[in-house]
């Protein structure tokens, strides 16, 4: 009796070893542990983790921005109002700006800044893949310009403040 093998396709899936930054990289480790490689070839072999001081570190992004859900925490602890109220609140102020935008209303808010639509017109672009020239579609596009204390506020912001303004 001869024992059947399956074909190399057929067979069980390998388990994914999920030490490597990579877990692609486990399967092809042979090929890659050139200089290049993210991971040596000792960890590899001896399948240890790699630990997170070895790896490389990344910066966020942009570590400077506030999320909507961070601006509801803010306007619930200002107001003195629940989460729950002060997103209705941030809600409904974000959907009335929308609406008013999308009839082409300008949405002015004195010593902050006004919201308006500016039409784009169709131009002409490039497809950075092919190099082909397209077509882009003109489109309504929402602005904001920036009032005139909060340009005020910004620029002081970027000088220290003097012993005059902290009493």
């Amino acid at each position: 009796m001869s024992i059947r093998r399956r074909h190399p396709s057929r067979q069980a899936a390998k388990p994914v070893d999920l030490t490597t930054p990579n877990f692609r990289e486990a399967r092809h480790a042979p090929q890659r542990l050139g200089r290049h490689s993210r991971t040596s070839a000792a960890h590899v072999r001896e399948r240890r983790p790699i630990l997170a001081s070895q790896m490389p570190t990344q910066k966020p992004l942009n570590s400077n921005k506030m999320t909507k859900q961070q601006l509801i925490e803010q306007v619930a602890a200002k107001t003195e109002l629940k989460k729950s109220e002060a997103e209705v609140a941030v809600d409904a102020v974000l959907a009335l700006i929308a609406e008013a935008l999308r009839t082409n209303e300008r949405v002015d808010l004195r010593g902050f800044g006004s919201f308006v639509v500016k039409e784009r017109k169709e131009r002409q672009g490039r497809n950075p893949r092919t190099g082909e020239t397209i077509t882009i579609a003109a489109k309504r596009d929402a602005s904001f310009k920036p009032g005139k204390e909060l340009t005020e506020k910004l620029a002081q912001a970027d000088t220290p403040p003097t012993p005059e303004d902290t009493k």
